[in-house]
């Protein structure tokens, strides 16, 4: 379950919005918005449903787009050959920079991309 869903939740139950703020983390202004859609939209009637994270966010900040291939998706195999050579994440950057000039190829951005599940490769920090 998400953030906004668990806040629906809870605003559904009657519980405050301090309250809410305080366990969630989440700053009161949020929760405002949040009450206020849930308001407009008869979400918060005890016969209707809790909406998913998409409808949500749909809701809230207008069509959600669905986010496209990653930029380093297309070389996917050559990050992983350079891992495996232990190339530093500066030396990633500058070659990733040459491969794709208006690419997003600064050292973070890589480290994030590795991350990602399923990339994909994930590096052990110490292990070889």
């Amino acid at each position: 379950m998400g953030k906004m869903q668990d806040i629906f939740i809870r605003l559904k139950a009657g519980q405050g919005l301090r309250s809410i703020t305080r366990e969630l983390g989440v700053h009161r202004s949020v929760v405002r918005s949040i009450d206020r859609l849930a308001r407009e939209r008869g979400w918060l009637d005890s016969d209707q449903p809790i909406p998913d994270e998409y409808e949500i966010a749909e809701a809230k900040y207008g069509q959600v787009e669905k986010s496209g291939p990653h930029p380093f998706d297309a070389h996917l195999d050559a990050i992983k050959d350079w891992l495996k050579t232990d190339y530093s994440f500066v030396v990633m950057s500058t070659l990733l920079r040459e491969r794709i000039p208006d690419g997003p190829c600064n050292e973070s951005t890589i480290r994030r991309y590795i991350q990602i599940p399923g990339c994909r490769h994930r590096h052990t920090p110490g292990v070889a």
